[in-house]
């Protein structure tokens, strides 16, 4: 059997409990109060989830969903039922090479400077006036 690798927590980490192998968890001698509870997988990203746990006896416990951080509460039904919104993605996709990246690259950038400058520089000197190609020879 393998290890879970989904940690619940609450506050941070005052209280923790690992996922069952049915996904499901459980937290045990958690006193009243409110707490915010975090769900840390390797694989997924969860939402925060705020929980008011009442005394005994009293209201029914009232969860709210955050999305993400800064994100609208929005109501949620005891017991959670949590879905991941999104498989983690550590690395960045590396962008398929091209012309656009080709023409980014500053070693290209010279290359293709000092090759306009070895083709043209020639032509310009065929058009160039006979007095003042005199002029240029003079000064070297």
């Amino acid at each position: 059997a393998s290890l879970p690798t989904t940690e619940v927590v609450l506050n941070g980490g005052e209280y923790r409990t690992y996922t069952r192998p049915d996904g499901g968890f459980v937290f045990h001698d958690v006193e009243p109060g409110v707490y915010l509870l975090d769900v840390l997988s390797v694989d997924y990203i969860f939402s925060q989830v705020k929980l008011n746990l009442p005394k005994a006896g009293g209201e029914a416990i009232r969860c709210l969903e955050y999305r993400y951080p800064g994100a609208a509460k929005q109501p949620m039904a005891y017991p959670l039922e949590l879905a991941a919104h999104v498989k983690q993605q550590y690395f960045e996709v590396r962008e398929t090479p091209g012309l656009h990246t080709l023409f980014r690259n500053p070693m290209m950038l010279m290359l293709l400077f000092t090759g306009a400058v070895v083709v043209l520089m020639p032509k310009m000197m065929d058009n160039m006036d006979p007095e003042e190609m005199k002029k240029m020879q003079e000064q070297m």
